[in-house]
């Protein structure tokens, strides 16, 4: 899966689906949880996420592993120097710089399934980005 992401383009898409996949899968985040994810509920040093207005409208820190930390800090330096002047203030950006969209995200996810050769089993359903957290 990671594979397949990295071979989306642009660059800043590639590193945005490697990331957010990965952060899902160490983290238990829902998916509009990362994409409601703003810059500074991230804080690399404190090796800290803060989600905020989840599930019954909770808020959380969830701690990382260094390994979490490279990746989120990889992607920010990237995010940056590719989208400079986003239009919104969100961790994930799209290539246009704007927030991703929850409701388009699974769209993606199926390509990535489908280049990944990642199928269902026989009667049964395919997976979900939800998965990726369990």
């Amino acid at each position: 899966l990671m594979e397949a992401a990295d071979m989306l383009a642009p660059p800043l898409r590639a590193a945005t689906w490697r990331t957010l996949i990965g952060l899902l899968a160490v983290t238990g985040m829902r998916k509009s949880e990362t994409c409601r994810l703003d810059r500074d509920h991230v804080d690399l040093n404190a090796a800290t996420v803060v989600v905020e207005d989840s599930k019954f409208g909770k808020s959380r820190r969830l701690f990382l592993h260094s390994s979490a930390v490279a990746a989120l800090g990889d992607y920010q330096r990237l995010r940056d120097r590719l989208m400079p002047d986003p239009s919104a203030d969100s961790f994930f950006v799209s290539t246009r710089g704007t927030r991703l969209d929850v409701d388009n995200i699974g769209r993606t996810f199926c390509a990535l399934l489908d280049t990944a050769g990642i199928a269902a089993p026989p009667r049964r359903r395919r997976p979900r980005l939800h998965d990726v957290r369990h």
